[in-house]
């Protein structure tokens, strides 16, 4: 679930709105897959701006310079297209190291 909100407060109530209804379903937020993304630097050098309490929870604020992948696609507020553009190379060349004993075989023509 990707939430957009304009303060520190909103954010907080949606991430407790959705804690209570995913509670009512059995589920719950996973602090460790649940990180804030903020442009605003208000949000990162108030007190505790490190994390933000959810309930019984501490969801972690990245810097401003922070990124959230989310779908496959890398979010950033710093230069975004450029660290996309760098996250899909970096995966290609993951995906050609993971194959290449079979991409280089003198074997093909």
């Amino acid at each position: 679930v990707l939430l957009f909100g304009c303060s520190r407060l909103q954010i907080q109530k949606m991430l407790l709105d959705l804690q209570v209804e995913a509670s009512k379903h059995g589920l719950k937020i996973h602090p460790d897959k649940t990180q804030i993304l903020t442009n605003q630097h208000w949000f990162q050098t108030a007190a505790l701006a490190a994390t933000l309490q959810i309930g019984n929870e501490q969801v972690e604020v990245l810097p401003g310079d922070g990124f959230v992948k989310y779908r496959g696609r890398r979010f950033t507020f710093d230069e975004s297209q450029q660290a996309e553009l760098d996250s899909r190379i970096k995966s290609a060349w993951a995906c050609f190291a993971k194959h290449k004993s079979e991409l280089t075989k003198r074997c093909y023509p």
